[in-house]
């Protein structure tokens, strides 16, 4: 087996999919003139991402075993699983090797359900055969006679060594999965002199698009299209991106994103404090997925409405922790209104309120750099160095704005708590789990706060529907909603190239999550690349 993966090894260094290729990248700094061009993005190649990986593997194999389950976390980028600046580390080469040993083997246990011919009797045509078809799939692209003549010289190679067909083919399979055209997304276009503006091949914007809304490799439909100029057009890119939102994966892939965007995922707790929280922790994390699924998919899409619904999702257990009226029929969810509720939207529920508070209480200061960075895409500053930045200890005497609101007046702090506080305060009627309190330590709750800075959502307000249909109204927010969802699709962050994505925009962003994507593959921003 040694000797046969070493062939296989040797092909890779022979090809030109070296699989740990680094993509030039213009540097592009902070800033920009706002009504004026930006800039595109740079040729590339990225890697996939370790839920890409997975999807490409179920849709080329129908392997569900997710074996980048056990790869490396890739580091965040701005918040989102998708980063386009990953590299190769020792680390991941030996899980890729892992996995692509694994999954070849696996593979050719059933032949029959891989193969596109009969290989009795006609063994070295089948497995050309086999490379020609599946080859395509694998790397989204046509093969290149490079590519052919060096998978079939692996199949070759093998047999020369003593294999039979079946150890021909898992080689191949072994060679294609740890192949640099497997594993990179490339973005690179045509060839262009240095600083010119190149657009993507076909192939490349039906992986760009079936990756960004499905997060899965493209299927037969968008290589067709790719391969018969169909993705030349805004429209056409258009048709292809509105099919393949009617795709179940499309839910998937938005729910991903949103719950990315407003951080939403399992959190702990100091269970003296907030006993109940292990076991409703399944029913806030269940909560957000199917509203945001309802809102994109069932509803009119809108960030208006996610930020603003007036009806959520539950089960028994959370329709009591809201003190919603009546009862729940059956383990599932079901919506249900919040007409009279103190809730509104996503920044009322429990998994938001839980992950964006302390173990012991409520967290202004979580919630109010949330509202800053993810939804007025604030590049806030990092407190001063050697600032002790520890939360105060929870008080049987004082509130926790009273706790919090001492950075206003420290001078070493009030520079950026002005800016964050008096929005982390509107939340203070939720606890730390996200349960709703009028009192706390027998002192009414003052959830007054203010807005400042913005464009145009400053203002007084109480409470959190209060905030939240300010910023569902400001201009401001939908441009943050367009470019949380382009470092999402495009898997970096550039205040330069989100320039030119607000300068391509219409007059009004769109704010529905269907609406923005299609306005994002229709933009030159999605379908060309400037070479560095």
């Amino acid at each position: 087996m040694r000797q046969l993966l070493a062939a296989s090894a040797a092909w890779l260094l022979l090809s030109g999919c070296d699989g740990f290729l680094t993509g030039g990248r213009k540097q592009q700094g902070p800033g920009g003139t706002p009504g004026q061009p930006g800039e595109l993005l740079s040729t590339r190649v990225r890697l996939l991402n370790n839920l890409e990986y997975d999807n490409t593997v179920a849709a080329l194999l129908g392997d569900t075993s997710q074996p980048a389950r056990t790869f490396p976390a890739p580091d965040p980028q701005s918040g989102f699983t998708n980063n386009g600046s990953q590299t190769v580390t020792d680390l991941n080469a030996a899980a890729y090797d892992t996995a692509a040993q694994t999954l070849a083997h696996n593979a050719v246990q059933n032949l029959g359900a891989l193969l596109p011919c009969t290989p009795s009797g006609q063994e070295s045509a089948c497995a050309a055969q086999f490379i020609a078809t599946f080859g395509p799939e694998a790397f989204r692209r046509p093969l290149t006679a490079a590519d052919s003549t060096g998978l079939k010289a692996v199949y070759d190679a093998a047999r020369a060594h003593g294999g039979d067909f079946s150890t021909g083919i898992e080689m191949v399979l072994y060679a294609i999965l740890t192949s640099g055209s497997f594993l990179y997304v490339p973005e690179v276009g045509v060839d262009g002199a240095s600083g010119s503006e190149v657009e993507l091949t076909p192939y490349e914007k039906a992986s760009a698009l079936s990756y960004f809304l499905l997060a899965s490799p493209p299927d037969a439909t968008l290589m067709a299209a790719a391969s018969n100029d169909g993705l030349s057009t805004p429209d056409q890119m258009e048709f292809q991106a509105r099919r393949l939102l009617q795709d179940p994966r499309a839910r998937t892939q938005a729910i991903r994103f949103f719950t990315e965007w407003f951080e939403i995922g399992p959190s702990s707790k100091d269970v003296t404090v907030y006993p109940d929280f292990r076991a409703l922790s399944p029913s806030f994390l269940a909560e957000t997925p199917a509203f945001i699924e309802d809102v994109v998919f069932n509803g009119d899409g809108r960030l208006q409405t996610i930020l603003e619904a007036n009806y959520t999702f539950v089960d028994q257990a959370l329709n009591t922790f809201y003190g919603l009226p009546g009862t729940v029929a059956g383990t599932g969810l079901t919506r249900v209104s919040l007409d009279g509720s103190p809730r509104l939207g996503i920044l009322t529920q429990a998994s938001f309120l839980a992950l964006h508070g302390d173990a012991t209480m409520s967290s202004p200061i979580k919630r109010g750099v949330f509202v800053r960075r993810r939804l007025l895409c604030e590049a806030l500053p990092p407190p001063p160095a050697g600032l002790n930045v520890t939360p105060p200890v929870k008080s049987d005497v004082k509130t926790t704005r009273q706790l919090f609101d001492v950075h206003i007046t420290n001078p070493n702090c009030s520079g950026c708590h002005l800016q964050i506080n008096p929005i982390g305060n509107g939340f203070e009627h939720f606890d730390g789990e996200g349960g709703y309190r009028t009192t706390e330590n027998g002192q009414p709750i003052d959830s007054s706060g203010d807005l400042t800075g913005t464009r145009d959502a400053d203002g007084p307000f109480d409470g959190v529907p209060q905030l939240a249909h300010r910023l569902a109204e400001s201009n401001e927010v939908r441009e943050c909603f367009a470019r949380m969802l382009f470092r999402f699709g495009s898997a970096q962050t550039s205040a330069l190239t989100e320039q030119e994505l607000l300068y391509e925009a219409p007059t009004a962003v769109p704010d529905s999550y269907q609406d923005l994507a299609v306005m994002l593959v229709r933009s030159k921003l999605f379908n060309q690349r400037v070479v560095p």
